[in-house]
């Protein structure tokens, strides 16, 4: 590929993720500005945390495979995730489709089958009220023992822990 034609996907790529603040690298700058001898791969990092105000003010480096290994690895360690790399010599370029990174997406089912969260507090004072208003029922013992099941699947514990579970919620006294 042509370094004219290395240039345009630079450019593009950055103009793509638009950075807030410019470009920081002196190196890349040049080359986004004025041109020069294009390195086949661009990286992009960002500040790896949420909260911080460099978030939507990337890091680029250009040059070869083992250079931006090497930048990236750096990168990493300073707390800079990277974005993505790309070759800009692949036949796909510019676009997604000459990117070398991947990405990472989980899809759940329109009916999802995440646990509810709740507060074990709440959850706690629920069962013991319950216990509490059925305590002269003739199913108490089968109603004990749904209500210790759901606490303790709640509560994240083994089936082993649920004499555990018994006491907190109060169906047995402790060292009963």
């Amino acid at each position: 590929m042509s370094n004219a034609t290395r240039l345009r996907i630079l450019r593009a790529l950055i103009d793509d993720e638009g950075p807030v603040d410019g470009i920081h690298n002196d190196d890349v700058r040049g080359l986004y500005g004025k041109g020069g001898s294009c390195p086949r791969y661009l990286a992009c990092t960002s500040e790896g945390t949420g909260e911080s105000t460099y978030r939507d003010n990337p890091d680029f480096f250009a040059g070869e495979r083992s250079q931006v290994a090497r930048w990236l690895a750096s990168s990493f360690d300073e707390g800079w995730a990277a974005n993505w790399v790309c070759d800009l010599d692949h036949p796909g370029a510019p676009g997604w489709r000459a990117q070398l990174d991947w990405t990472v997406s989980v899809e759940l089912p329109a009916t999802s089958t995440t646990p509810l969260v709740l507060d074990s507090k709440t959850l706690l004072l629920a069962a013991n009220e319950v216990l509490v208003e059925r305590e002269a029922s003739p199913a108490r013992a089968e109603l004990a023992d749904a209500v210790t099941e759901v606490v303790n699947r709640s509560l994240g514990r083994a089936p082993s822990e649920r004499r555990r579970t018994e006491e907190l919620i109060g169906v047995l006294r402790a060292g009963a």
